[in-house]
């Protein structure tokens, strides 16, 4: 994987990038059933934690001691995006990707609402459903969707199709759609769309294909488009939402002599301007998490991290710094986990591997709770 990342920095430099999820999404296609977040999580307004794993979605308190709703999913159910899951700010729905479709629930009746299949989705044997987005207010419905590149062709040949499709969650109605353009470079072919980031009012559907340097901006309801959104920073840059849709979070990346060191920064979700770096707070770490995130008050950071100094890329570490660029925390981590902050932004939930979900409370760093879940259902 590393080898396709390498490929990439040659041919097309080290300035670009926006919004990637992951240096393991490169041309080299899906990430194997190790690389994705086994267990995925999201917290409510109410401070409710909703946990995706085990072919189950189940609902919370927010310390992960007592579970109030379960759905099981299909026996056969298998998902390869990074972002399986999405629930509204209220908690009243959440969506879960499948391989080929999009089953949304409604948290508060426990019951199914509908399933946007295959067909909706103008699904192909060699396509998948990549990620998924939901409005705050869960009115709309962003998915991502990938086609298989032919592993015997190079990336310069590969030619693939990926759309991003938008439905209204009341009446499952498409509302519209977009392909990645036809004058795309074969790497963007090949690579697709980043995970959908509507605006926090909902109105906004912030876009980009991997590897572009900026996001394009549509109206959420029509897809008109809105323009342009240019981040300012330098260097190869990974950009992630933070989960109250206001901010979008990422790495400035220098060289050194032992190679290439990472500063997490914060922009300002509506018009890209950069609000802070925080350097040192990484120490000597290379390594990258699948998820970054901010509390909803601005005040607290995580990301996950490589604890040596050997270069390395492998994730061992959750760290969690505040506003002044001081580091409060190491929390242990699987490679690929995903992270949520409370929205009280008292609690953070590290998710992922065989260590389950566990919760901490972000004033002394005590964990609260943990549960292990089963991975077959990645």
């Amino acid at each position: 994987m590393m080898n396709c990342f390498a490929g990439y920095l040659r041919r097309f430099g080290a300035g670009l990038g926006l919004f990637t999820l992951a240096l393991a999404h490169t041309a080299c296609g899906s990430l194997s059933d190790d690389r994705r977040p086994t267990v995925q999580v999201r917290y409510t307004q109410s401070g409710e934690l909703v946990v995706l794993a085990d072919r189950v979605l189940t609902v919370w308190d927010g310390d992960l001691k007592k579970q109030r709703l379960s759905f099981d999913l299909e026996p056969s159910y298998r998902t390869q995006a990074d972002r399986a899951l999405g629930v509204s700010r209220d908690g009243s729905l959440a969506a879960v990707a499948l391989n080929d479709a999009v089953v949304i629930f409604d948290l508060k009746s426990g019951k199914k609402v509908r399933t946007i299949g295959a067909s909706d989705l103008d699904a192909r044997p060699s396509s998948f459903v990549r990620s998924i987005g939901l409005s705050p207010d869960g009115q709309m419905l962003a998915v991502a969707t990938h086609e298989y590149a032919d592993p015997s062709k190079g990336a310069v040949d590969m030619k693939v199709e990926n759309r991003l499709l938008v439905y209204r969650t009341d009446t499952g109605e498409r509302a519209w759609q977009m392909l990645t353009p036809p004058n795309e470079s074969a790497i963007d072919q090949a690579s697709g769309f980043a995970p959908p980031l509507f605006s926090a009012d909902g109105q906004r559907l912030l876009v980009r294909s991997w590897f572009k340097l900026d996001y394009t901006v549509f109206a959420a309801q029509t897809g008109e488009l809105l323009g342009p959104l240019a981040v300012a920073g330098s260097g190869f840059n990974i950009y992630y939402p933070s989960s109250d849709h206001t901010r979008v979070l990422g790495y400035s990346t220098v060289q050194d002599a032992s190679g290439f060191v990472r500063i997490p920064g914060v922009w300002n979700g509506s018009d890209g301007t950069l609000v802070q770096f925080f350097p040192g707070v990484l120490g000597c770490g290379r390594g990258g998490g699948l998820w970054m995130d901010a509390s909803p008050d601005q005040q607290v950071f995580a990301t996950g991290n490589s604890s040596k100094c050997d270069g390395g890329s492998a994730t061992d570490e959750v760290v969690v710094w505040n506003a002044e660029g001081k580091v409060l925390y190491h929390f242990p981590a699987p490679s690929f986990f995903t992270l949520a902050f409370s929205a009280d932004s008292t609690r953070l939930a590290v998710a992922g591997g065989q260590d389950g979900a566990s919760v901490y409370r972000l004033s002394d760093g005590t964990k609260l709770g943990n549960r292990k879940f089963d991975r077959r259902a990645f």
